[in-house]
């Protein structure tokens, strides 16, 4: 089961910076958002001395970026402090670049959203619905636009106790060597309900993943690497960590500041499974490139990686009438979408988190993106959950006194 866990899933004042610019590795603190700044630095500050060891923040307000900061500790034994470049496992991060991913092949008309998944890969194109007398025939396969929106019918195993995922924990799709193997322990597992009936968090992006690689004939860290991370200049992110980045990266904590997996035993430093639900490892400037190319409808710096009709389809909900993520707002083509504001977010904000507390939140309401990424298990919302509403009312004051 750990084994599982790990494979998912001095402060300078400097000018605000245009996010597109350049790779960004220097303190920002914009100084006519010192208010913002002092919020941010005494919320991360109370959380650090409760379970965060460390974290980074960066916040993009009106096409710049005002805050960013690294703060406590990157490893806390060897005294070495948290870093602008450290490198983070992204985990569930790594599904809206897949979606990415996914969304440019279809504008290539290389596959169809409402196509069944089996199309592409043939061992899922039989799939059945768990029935406790019998397993039994779908009304319809699940297809790309299910698995985009996790309505297909497919499950996580560790996040449920119903009887589909005691079946993936006995021997877990995501522990396999390579896609080929995924996949057949893939084709031996039912679905949980009738595709498009339902939403249910689930391994639907790590099979559209394997769709990626089916239909360009190439690895997913090649296509990430020609199709996005390239073209966006993302120097530090794939799925492996080689021995020259081996520094910037520190354990993964959980409670009490044990070392749940060590740098040394961690599975990021070698070839596995690439997860496309949960694999990547990034900085917070490489994905801060990602979040604007998205924020900037599907360009940056003059390269077009999505069209703006295709990023709509990630920001909005696409969810059939009737179904609702498990918090009871929409589902984007990537994204969790706010459809009523809350204490915490207004209308139209969309987001997603990784289950080692790394968190991505945008609201084009208020023309806002943040970044922020720790590293703890089991996930722990605490950073967001804090830092969310503060920074809304931080720039609302702002925007008032302007």
């Amino acid at each position: 089961m750990m084994m599982w866990f790990t494979l998912l899933l001095g402060i300078c004042i400097a000018p605000a910076q245009t996010p597109s610019s350049s790779y960004v590795s220097d303190t920002v603190h914009a100084e006519e958002y010192d208010r913002l700044s002092r919020v941010v630095n005494r919320t991360v500050r109370r959380l650090q001395r409760r379970r965060i060891m460390g974290s980074v923040v960066l916040i993009a307000h009106k096409d710049r970026i005002v805050y960013l900061d690294s703060r406590g500790w990157l490893h806390k034994k060897e005294r070495k402090p948290m870093a602008i470049d450290s490198l983070f496992r992204m985990y569930s991060l790594s599904k809206p670049v897949t979606s990415v991913a996914v969304l440019q092949l279809v504008e290539k008309g290389l596959i169809e959203l409402d196509a069944p998944i089996g199309q592409y890969i043939e061992e899922l194109s039989a799939l059945e619905v768990y029935a406790p007398l019998g397993n039994v025939k779908p009304t319809r396969q699940p297809t790309v636009a299910d698995c985009l929106m996790h309505t297909a019918g497919f499950t996580y195993g560790i996040f449920g106790v119903g009887p589909v995922d005691a079946l993936y924990n006995v021997d877990h799709p995501l522990n396999a060597a390579d896609s080929d193997a995924f996949v057949r322990r893939m084709a031996e597992l039912p679905l949980v309900f009738e595709p498009g009936t339902r939403w249910q968090y689930s391994i639907s992006i790590d099979v559209l993943g394997v769709l990626v690689e089916r239909v360009t004939g190439l690895s997913l860290g090649e296509y990430f690497q020609a199709e996005i991370f390239g073209p966006l200049g993302m120097v530090d992110t794939g799925f492996v960590v080689d021995e020259e980045q081996l520094s910037r990266l520190g354990p993964m904590y959980t409670r009490f500041g044990v070392e749940l997996e060590t740098v040394s035993e961690s599975p990021f430093r070698t070839e596995r499974f690439q997860s496309g639900g949960g694999g990547l490892v990034s900085t917070v400037s490489d994905y801060q490139r990602f979040a604007e190319m998205i924020v900037q409808n599907g360009t940056l710096n003059g390269r077009q990686i999505l069209t703006p009709q295709s990023v709509a389809l990630m920001q909005q909900n696409q969810l059939p009438d009737g179904v609702l993520s498990v918090t009871g707002d929409g589902f984007g083509y990537g994204f969790q979408v706010q459809l009523e504001p809350n204490n915490q977010s207004p209308i139209g904000e969309y987001t997603w988190d990784g289950i080692g507390s790394t968190h991505f939140w945008a609201s084009p309401q208020e023309d806002l993106y943040v970044i922020a990424l720790s590293q703890y298990m089991p996930f722990i919302p605490v950073l967001k959950y804090s830092l969310r509403p503060r920074i809304y009312k931080a720039i609302q004051g702002i925007e008032t006194e302007g």
